[in-house]
C-alpha cells in the first residue's frame, strides 16, 4: 500500500507541538511515513526521523498578519 507523502524534499516543517524549524531531507525508504528532517542546534547539524503525522508545514509569521 502506498503512503500519501504530505511533504516534499526541501520543505520547512515543525513539530505539531512546536520546536525548531526543520528541513525535510527525504522519506525513509523502509518506513514510508517516516520523514527524515535536519536542523541546526548551536551550530551542530541534527538529523532525526519523525512520523509525518506529528509534523506540519512551517508558516512564517508576517508583519501583515492579523
Amino acid at each position: 500500500m502506498a503512503i500519501d507523502q504530505k511533504f516534499k524534499t526541501g520543505e520547512a516543517v515543525v513539530l505539531n507541538s512546536g520546536g525548531p524549524t526543520m528541513t525535510v531531507v527525504r522519506y525513509d525508504p523502509i518506513d514510508g511515513d517516516e520523514v527524515v528532517c535536519q536542523w541546526f542546534y548551536k551550530e551542530k547539524l541534527e538529523t532525526k526521523a519523525f512520523h509525518q503525522d506529528v509534523l506540519r508545514k512551517h508558516e512564517p509569521l508576517s508583519f501583515f498578519s492579523v
